[in-house]
């Protein structure tokens, strides 16, 4: 047997990302071979032009970066995307397209300015309705390339883009891109139980419980429920994250995610518990989601439809997916007491330099920057402890246990324990190293 390495769940599936519905413009889809229709980017920032219009741009090799501040792989790629338009200058241009509000891209640019010292001013505009609604997508990052004739020549991921593909469409050689496509999402409705009553199969349900392999057209998701668990579309490693760590409220552990990857110990071949995607192609990182998620839904009796956030009610519920789990596959799952390094949150005055000053609750997260205004220091607590160090072999461990609304604004890359460190002194905080015994997760052959 070997230790397979752990990658995040945000990782493992990289830029798949589903969309948040919105309201968008309801206007004709457009397509390749199709001229771009002549609107106007407004609500535009960091461009010397105030709503510039798609024909404006002829002669020019045109990208469209559909994009948000929450998508790691759009973040990630915000340098070659500098580097290409700089290269190529007036040839071609960059434009981001974000639906998300103005004060939050100009939040996220400043707040990345001061993190990393770089400056980077992509175009992008903001608040869109309009061009999703020409160019729908289920995916981020999304690109569309209109070439100098107006004319939309490819639709791809972010592995198109490359200077071999951007000289080709320069010199309008032909070049033909992998284009991108997304799943379409179905009318599945979330409340009520997978392959039942409209969902697959009529009839009254008492109990329930199905495990199925991936299902299209349903998205990635999962929702916990009063008496009931639904996950669709996630790799088979999260199914055990989430049995056998959803219920520990005490350990600080979310109720829809559960064990953090970096508690959890792996003595399994690959064949048995597959972690690592491809890791570039949307294409291939889809074909590997398709041989590796699954879905699983399982209803006790008294379900109401009800979303249910406090798990530890919910114990009997989470031991009935552990059981299933432990009949459908060839893995043994145990909880057993490990001494490892830690990152641990701890004070370090006796002063509470948190407690909140009251007023309108304030909640504004980024990679780069933390706002907290009235509200519960454990939403910063679940971002450190699942996003920020989900890839740091040390676990994180909230020492501090702050109930109390809280008051904090912090200025620094927060997946950096060092920088963090910094600014977690200014509320009587720190974040240290230091062994601890500890819960740990550990998955074996049976």
């Amino acid at each position: 047997m070997k230790s397979a390495a752990l990658v995040c769940i945000a990782a493992m599936l990289l830029s798949v990302f589903n969309l948040d519905a919105q309201t968008l413009v309801d206007v004709s889809e457009t397509k390749i071979g199709e001229a771009c229709p002549d609107f106007k980017l407004t609500n535009i920032i960091n461009f010397p032009q105030p709503d510039p219009s798609i024909g404006g741009f002829k002669g020019k090799l045109l990208i469209l970066d559909f994009w948000a501040t929450w998508c790691a792989p759009c973040i990630e790629g915000l340098p070659r995307l500098d580097s290409l338009q700089k290269k190529y200058k007036n040839r071609i241009q960059i434009i981001g397209i974000g639906q998300e509000p103005r004060r939050t891209i100009l939040a996220f640019f400043e707040n990345r300015k001061k993190a990393l010292h770089v400056d980077v001013n992509f175009p992008t505009t903001t608040d869109d309705t309009l061009l999703s609604g020409y160019f729908k997508h289920a995916y981020l990052p999304h690109f569309v390339w209109i070439n100098q004739a107006g004319i939309v020549i490819a639709i791809t991921d972010k592995d198109q883009l490359n200077e071999s593909n951007i000289e080709a469409c320069l010199k309008g050689t032909g070049v033909r891109l992998s284009k991108k496509t997304d799943q379409k999402l179905n009318g599945f409705n979330y409340d009520h139980p997978l392959l039942f009553d409209g969902n697959g199969v009529p009839g009254n349900l008492v109990l329930h419980s199905v495990l199925t392999r991936f299902i299209p057209g349903l998205g990635g998701m999962d929702k916990i429920y009063d008496k009931r668990i639904l996950v669709l579309n996630y790799p088979k490693l999260y199914l055990y994250m989430l049995a056998y760590g959803g219920s520990k409220a005490s350990l600080g552990f979310s109720p829809s995610i559960g064990f953090p990857k970096n508690r959890i110990i792996l003595h399994l071949p690959d064949s048995v518990l597959s972690t690592e995607p491809p890791a570039h192609g949307l294409d291939s990182i889809m074909e590997w989601q398709k041989r590796n998620a699954y879905c699983y839904d399982v209803v006790l009796p008294g379900y109401t439809a009800k979303p249910k956030h406090d798990s530890a009610l919910q114990t009997d519920l989470y031991q009935t997916m552990q059981r299933d789990l432990d009949n459908a596959f060839p893995i043994k799952a145990s909880i057993e007491r490990k001494k490892v390094k830690c990152l641990v949150l701890v004070r370090t005055s006796t002063d509470d330099k948190l407690k909140s000053k009251g007023g309108k609750p304030e909640y504004e997260l980024t990679a780069y920057s933390l706002h907290l205004r009235n509200i519960p220091l454990n939403n910063f607590i679940y971002y450190l402890r699942y996003i920020s160090f989900q890839l740091d072999s040390r676990p994180f461990i909230d020492e501090v246990q702050y109930s109390p609304n809280a008051d904090i604004d912090i200025n620094a890359m927060l997946s950096d324990p060092i920088s963090l460190s910094r600014e977690l002194k200014k509320y009587g905080l720190d974040l240290i190293e230091v062994e601890r015994e500890i819960d740990m997760l550990v998955l074996t052959d049976k």
